[in-house]
């Protein structure tokens, strides 16, 4: 709502309602199921009364209607009316009213886009796999603005923007998004690959982070080797799987960290060497027997922090060891690293600054990374039903 003296014969009289009808105007495009209303109100002693009448009218009204431009004078009611292409109901979306609690998870009604940007391709939703980016996300622990929670998809390409080859619809593929919790969404067509044959829906929906993470992390950062040892904390989560696979595969030594209750189904996967992810004081009494005297770790890869940094850095061989770092919340900068350890080789990976600022090159991991699963060279995630 906004008030001016000037006259009523013109909708946009000045800048301030210019902007106004701007955004109102972006947000009935990014949100077609909701019906807005601008209203000017002109008269001066009486416009309470109009401005309740108007609340009323378009209560009453707001299904017939996307978005109204209405002014109201002492004796006129001027307005425009706008009806978007007509959306149709596709399903239900989980959306994020705000970020602090699990709670703010609501379910609303999604409906279709009538059209898609040139280099997006549109997917009826599959399987969407949540990992601790989401958790994060949904708790405000996340840094910067990871966008709607839910950003690993499989499903099947439904629309295709007029730049993008290579793709037909009724393609199955899995990508990166941003609030695909629903059941249509968008991608980059860079972000996204043919789904490997070899796996299903769910299993695929795991490879465009999970699976690019630790092929990122493993075979191009650290590149690891037979016969080296490797550290993977919180070994348990879907990134410590994947890498748990990729080092057996090669012939690397692994010793893991995962909470108590974990150790059990770490052993089934053969994994020999566990210690706890929880407790840094255990960490490092068990790291002494595990290592025995004069023996290190080749890489370490880590997503926990406090203790656990300093404590892993020392682990590392001299002048060949690397540490790979995945956390989010408090890691080491490589000044603070190069003051501890100046000999090892110190990389932080970060998919989602990948994806964003180089698509190209994710692209390419993504499409290596299926390629290999068709290859039989990875395996799906163990899951529980």
């Amino acid at each position: 709502v906004s008030s001016t003296r000037k006259s009523p014969d013109t909708f946009c009289v000045d800048s301030v309602t210019h902007a106004l009808n701007g955004a109102f105007l972006c947000a009935s495009l990014e949100y077609p199921n909701v019906s807005f209303r601008t209203i000017d109100v002109f008269s001066g002693d009486v416009w309470l009364d109009d401005f309740v009448k108007e609340i009323c009218h378009f209560s009453s009204n707001a299904d017939n209607m996307s978005r109204a431009d209405v002014c109201l004078s002492d004796s006129t009611r001027l307005m425009n009316q706008y009806q978007l292409s007509p959306m149709s109901f596709v399903g239900n979306q989980l959306f994020l009213t705000s970020r602090g609690s699990i709670d703010n998870l609501v379910l609303t009604k999604q409906y279709s886009r009538p059209n898609i940007l040139p280099h997006e391709v549109e997917i009826s939703i599959s399987a969407v796999s949540l990992n601790f980016r989401d958790v994060l996300n949904v708790l405000g622990m996340y840094p910067g603005d990871p966008g709607l929670p839910g950003c690993e998809v499989a499903g099947i390409i439904t629309k295709l923007g007029s730049d993008v080859s290579g793709y037909s619809v009724g393609d199955e593929v899995i990508g990166l998004g941003s609030g695909l919790l629903c059941k249509v969404a968008s991608c980059d067509h860079r972000l996204v690959a043919h789904k490997p044959k070899t796996m299903t829906m769910v299993e695929a929906s795991t490879l465009p982070i999970v699976y690019c993470t630790v092929e990122l992390c493993l075979a191009d950062q650290a590149q690891l080797k037979a016969g080296e040892t490797i550290l993977i904390h919180a070994a348990a989560g879907g990134v410590g799987l994947a890498a748990i696979q990729y080092a057996q595969r090669i012939g690397a030594r692994v010793i893991a960290t995962a909470s108590d209750k974990k150790h059990e189904m770490l052993r089934a996967l053969g994994v020999e060497y566990i210690t706890s992810s929880r407790d840094s004081k255990i960490f490092e009494e068990d790291m002494k027997s595990i290592l025995g005297p004069g023996e290190y770790v080749d890489v370490v890869l880590n997503s926990l922090s406090d203790a656990y940094i300093p404590l892993s850095l020392d682990l590392l061989k001299p002048v060949t060891g690397r540490f790979v770092e995945i956390g989010k919340r408090g890691i080491w900068t490589d000044s603070m690293v190069s003051s501890r350890r100046a000999d090892i080789r110190y990389f932080t990976v970060a998919l989602d600054v990948l994806s964003a600022e180089r698509p190209d090159e994710y692209h390419n991991l993504l499409h290596r990374v299926c390629g290999d699963v068709d290859k039989r060279l990875w395996s799906a995630l163990p899951r529980s039903e």
